[in-house]
C-alpha cells in the first residue's frame, strides 16, 4: 500500500471567501499529557494580527464575527466549547491565533484567511504536556474541491458537487454514485495517511485521535463505511471492496447497513473473519451533519469511538497491530439495489502522537 508524505507541521487551509470574510476551518484545542492526546475543554482562544507575539498573543486589537458577512461579534478572546472546538470569521488576511487554558502552556499558530498555508505550531510544553507531532487536515469547499495544504488530493470516487455552508453548517463536498443494479456501486473519498519515506510514523499505534464531520444521503438502500481502513491501492476506494458488512481488510471504523443496522456500528477487524461489532444507539440522521471521532491508544490494546462528541464504544478485541497503516476514509454503496447513493464530507482532522 503506498503512501504519500505529509508535512511535519500544522496543516491549515482557509475556505473561500464568502461576502466581506471568511471562516478558518473547524478547529479543536489540544494537548498531549504522557503520550495521550486529548481535547481541552472551554480552552481559551485568542485572535491578532500577524506580528502579534506572546501566549497568548498580544496585542488584541483584530474583531472576529460567527458570521463570514462580518455583522454579529464575538469576543477576542473567547472560549472553545467543552470539547474543545472552535471556529471564527475575519476579514481577510493573516492573523495569529493562541490557545491556552488553565494548567497548560499553550500555543500559537498562524493562518491566512483566504488562501492555503502551512503554519507551524510554536509554543512551549510543560512537563508531561506538549503537541502532537503531526496533524494531518482535510476539507471540502462549496466548489466540489478539497483543501489539504499539501500537495496529496485524496481519491475520490462518483460525482462530486459543492455543498453550499449555511448558518449550521461549514462547506463540504457531495460524493453522488451512479445508479445501477449489476454492482454495489460506491460513492467514495479516500486520503492515505501513511509516507513512503517513514510509513511507521502513520500507523494504528502514532494516531492519537481521527475526526471526521460526516453526512450520510440516505438512510435507505444503502451502506456506509467510515473512519480508518486498509486500502491496497486506490482501487479500493472504487470497486467493491468495501461494499460489504465485512470487509477483506484491517480496520477501525463506523459502519450503518440497512437491513443489518439500526444504529451506527463500530467495528474493529482484522480481516473478513474476526471483527468485533458494537452497537452505539445513536440512529443515522442525513441533516444535521455528525461528528465521528476514533481514538486509539499507543498500543492498540483498546479503540475508542465517539459521536457528537460522547463516547459509545470501547473495542479491546480484534485490533489493527499499532504497526499497521491505515487510510481516512468513507465509503458508500447502494447494495444493488440501482438506487443513487451520496455522502457530504465537510472536513477531518488527524493528530498523531509522534
Amino acid at each position: 500500500m503506498k503512501r504519500l508524505l505529509f508535512s511535519l507541521s500544522l496543516l491549515l487551509a482557509a475556505v473561500s471567501a464568502f461576502g466581506q470574510g471568511a471562516f478558518i476551518p473547524p478547529q479543536t484545542a489540544f494537548r498531549v499529557v504522557n503520550g495521550l492526546t486529548s481535547p481541552i475543554a472551554n480552552a481559551t482562544i485568542t485572535v491578532c494580527g500577524a506580528a502579534a507575539s506572546g501566549i497568548p498573543c498580544a496585542p488584541v486589537t483584530v474583531s472576529i464575527f460567527s458570521d463570514v458577512a462580518l455583522t454579529q461579534p464575538l469576543s477576542n478572546p473567547f472560549t472553545a466549547d467543552s470539547s474543545g472546538n472552535y471556529q471564527f470569521a475575519v476579514a481577510l488576511g493573516t492573523y495569529t491565533v493562541t490557545v491556552t487554558s488553565a494548567g497548560f502552556n499553550g500555543y500559537s499558530y498562524q493562518v491566512s484567511v483566504g488562501g492555503a498555508v502551512v503554519s507551524t505550531i510554536n509554543g512551549a510544553a510543560s512537563p508531561g504536556v506538549g503537541l502532537p507531532a503531526r496533524v494531518m487536515y482535510l476539507y471540502g469547499d462549496s466548489s466540489g474541491v478539497f483543501q489539504t495544504g499539501t500537495n496529496n488530493a485524496p481519491v475520490r470516487t462518483g460525482a462530486q458537487t459543492g455543498a453550499t455552508p449555511t448558518a449550521t453548517e461549514a462547506p463540504g463536498v457531495v460524493e453522488t454514485s451512479s445508479a445501477s443494479a449489476s454492482t454495489n456501486v460506491v460513492a467514495a473519498i479516500g486520503h492515505n495517511q501513511g509516507a513512503g519515506l517513514n510509513g511507521s510514523n502513520y500507523s494504528f499505534g502514532t494516531i492519537a485521535r481521527y475526526t471526521v464531520r460526516f453526512a450520510p444521503g440516505q438512510t435507505t438502500n444503502a451502506r456506509f463505511w467510515i473512519g480508518l481502513g486498509d486500502v491496497n491501492g486506490p482501487g479500493d476506494y472504487s470497486n467493491t471492496v468495501y461494499a460489504s458488512d465485512a470487509p477483506p481488510r484491517f480496520y477501525c471504523m463506523f459502519r450503518y447497513s440497512v437491513t443489518t443496522d439500526t444504529h451506527w456500528k463500530a467495528i474493529c477487524a482484522t480481516d473478513a473473519s474476526h471483527q468485533t461489532i458494537v452497537d452505539t444507539g445513536i440512529t443515522p440522521v442525513t441533516t444535521p451533519s455528525t461528528l465521528f471521532e476514533i481514538v486509539p491508544n499507543a498500543a492498540m490494546t483498546a479503540v475508542v469511538f465517539y459521536i457528537n462528541g460522547s463516547a459509545v464504544a470501547n473495542i479491546t478485541t480484534n485490533l489493527p497491530l499499532n504497526t499497521n497503516q491505515p487510510a481516512a476514509m468513507w465509503t458508500a454503496d447502494n447494495k444493488n439495489t440501482a438506487n443513487v447513493v451520496s455522502g457530504t464530507f465537510y472536513w477531518s482532522q488527524t493528530l498523531y502522537s509522534k
